[in-house]
């Protein structure tokens, strides 16, 4: 996990990485999702593992001072949000070989007939999206 903090500028700030902590469990239901481990997947849209496997934070840090692209993972994942279709993106770890992770477009959910029950018995973190 790595963290990322945002600056008062809105500048992203790439924090120290470290293991990830399971603070909590979800139940998900997502019935849009565009999973970039599949092979013909990434054949389709023209990327690889080696592409999603790339470190982006500081990259797109680079590219909001006008010093380069945006990475092209965060490309993706801007143009698959703007379609208004795909609930998230299943996609590799680049830390952990064999794990994927999943991003998940909040602002879809309702209309696309998603949700997200974050699962805590503290408390703390309990919630129900949308």
């Amino acid at each position: 996990m790595e963290a990322v903090v945002f600056g008062a500028d809105r500048s992203v700030q790439p924090g120290t990485a470290r293991d990830p902590l399971l603070v909590f469990a979800a139940d998900v239901s997502l019935p849009a999702v565009l999973d970039l481990c599949d092979g013909e997947v990434q054949r389709a849209l023209g990327t690889s593992d080696s592409e999603l496997k790339a470190p982006w934070l500081r990259a797109q840090e680079r590219h909001r001072l006008g010093r380069e692209d945006l990475p092209a993972t965060q490309a993706l994942g801007e143009a698959a949000c703007g379609t208004g279709t795909v609930l998230a993106l299943r996609y590799p770890s680049y830390r952990h070989e064999g794990v994927q992770n999943l991003v998940v477009f909040t602002g879809h959910l309702a209309a696309l007939g998603g949700g997200v029950v974050l699962i805590d018995e503290s408390g703390t973190y309990a919630q129900r999206l949308p």
